[in-house]
């Protein structure tokens, strides 16, 4: 499967914004650039645990222990069943 070069740069723009932003505690803001990271990666297994990874991150500086616990399981399973599903790595 391939992937647009359009939805590769703008899911990257999109993961190094969140990046950024947790860098200096902006946590609303890093939540929604890896949200959407999370949408445009969807289709392919690494790009869809790195979002799922950042959006852990937030939730571990948000000190928020139930979305860090739902997190590491998306995690989790989007690096099981993503392969599973036909899907890119």
């Amino acid at each position: 499967m391939s992937t647009p070069i359009e939805t590769i740069v703008d899911y990257e723009t999109a993961l190094a914004a969140g990046e950024r932003f947790l860098s200096v505690g902006h946590l609303i803001s890093a939540k929604e650039a890896f949200e959407r990271a999370h949408g445009l990666g969807h289709a392919r297994t690494r790009a869809h645990v790195r979002a799922h990874l950042g959006l852990l991150r937030v939730a571990l500086a948000a000190n928020k222990p139930l979305d860090l616990v739902a997190q590491a399981g998306l995690a989790t399973f989007a690096q099981v069943f993503t392969p599973l599903l036909g899907r890119g790595a």
